[in-house]
């Protein structure tokens, strides 16, 4: 069973898009994508507690918690089944072949109106993947099965934790929509990038950053800086090509049918170095302003015990002041002719 099983639900959930369904019986398999979009975000046990009261025979009543949780799901649910569902419902396979459904009351779309629906379900679809996120972020008290949760812990592990949070500090074309792409380079960034430098310790003081005062929130948004900086020069460098059963293969011309890529191509070499070069050269100048003003921050007396704990537990308690730094010059001895 699923989160929706009626015309009615899944009209409440998308009202305007699916305005014309009526047959209970022409419903899609919504099990399938909440196992598939569903259950990756919010794990198997808020999942099935929920599942499980709505499908039960009679119905368990909901808590309150639960109900003002139910719609966030089923819309995330309907987009993702009928995004999915698009190919069969344009085309089905009939005794004699391929066939599409068409009356003088509903003609068929224009190839131009599928890429449409396709392109604004996907966009909703991500925007209401970070919906569900922050309402249950906003919400973590109420909800101890998704708190103790994988799916939870893999996204607070994160110092960047949400499309919006990211294109705060980088701007990104459809945030919500690319920052599932970048998660996993966000990753790569904080234990190659961000750890080595910081410590254990510090770093995750800043990712579960709590009541920040005002330096401690300086800096963090230093440290975003330079992930968000690192984590797009990794994503130039391994996201242009892809890799499939047709080889390496890179993205061709923009679909001209298409509004969101039309006029658009494929950016030549010297375009993606200079990118490259400078989102490394930008995410270190971030790392550097960052720690310096950790160290001025610790070395001055006004750190937290929480931040100076940190501090101390990781390589930055080693930190020299640049502006400190000698040549050695003064401690060589040599003859001059």
């Amino acid at each position: 069973m699923a989160l929706i099983r009626t015309i009615s639900e899944v009209k409440t959930a998308l009202p305007r898009v699916l305005s014309q369904l009526s047959n209970n019986a022409l419903l899609p398999d919504f099990g399938a994508a909440e196992v598939k979009y569903l259950v990756p975000l919010i794990g198997w046990t808020q999942y099935d507690d929920l599942n499980g009261k709505i499908n039960a025979d009679p119905a368990e009543v909901l808590s309150d918690q639960e109900t003002a949780l139910l719609p966030y799901l089923r819309r995330l649910s309907a987009l993702y089944t009928y995004l999915d569902d698009l190919g069969t419902d344009n085309a089905k396979i009939t005794d004699s072949g391929i066939r599409s459904t068409e009356t003088a009351n509903m003609p068929r779309v224009f190839g131009w109106q599928f890429k449409e629906l396709r392109d604004t379900l996907q966009s909703k679809a991500f925007d209401a993947t970070e919906v569900l996120l922050r309402f249950l972020q906003e919400h973590l008290a109420d909800y101890p099965e998704y708190q103790s949760s994988d799916e939870y812990a893999s996204f607070n592990s994160l110092i960047i934790k949400t499309g919006t949070d990211f294109d705060a500090h980088y701007r990104l074309w459809q945030p919500m929509r690319s920052f599932y792409s970048l998660k996993v380079l966000i990753e790569e960034v904080q234990e190659d990038f961000i750890k080595p430098d910081l410590g254990k310790d510090l770093l995750q003081f800043f990712v579960e950053a709590e009541n920040l005062n005002d330096d401690e929130a300086a800096m963090l948004k230093l440290l975003k800086k330079a992930t968000t900086y690192k984590t797009i020069k990794k994503a130039a460098e391994h996201y242009t090509v892809r890799f499939d059963h047709a080889g390496f293969t890179i993205v061709a011309n923009g679909d001209s049918e298409n509004s969101n890529t039309a006029g658009r191509s494929q950016a030549d070499i010297p375009l993606f170095e200079q990118k490259i070069n400078a989102c490394e050269r930008d995410a270190g100048t971030y790392m550097v302003k960052a720690k310096r003003a950790m160290y001025e921050y610790y070395s001055g007396g006004g750190g937290t015990p929480a931040f100076n704990l940190s501090y101390e537990a990781g390589p930055m308690v080693n930190y020299v002041d640049p502006a400190t730094r000698t040549r050695g010059n003064e401690n060589r001895k040599g003859f001059r002719f």
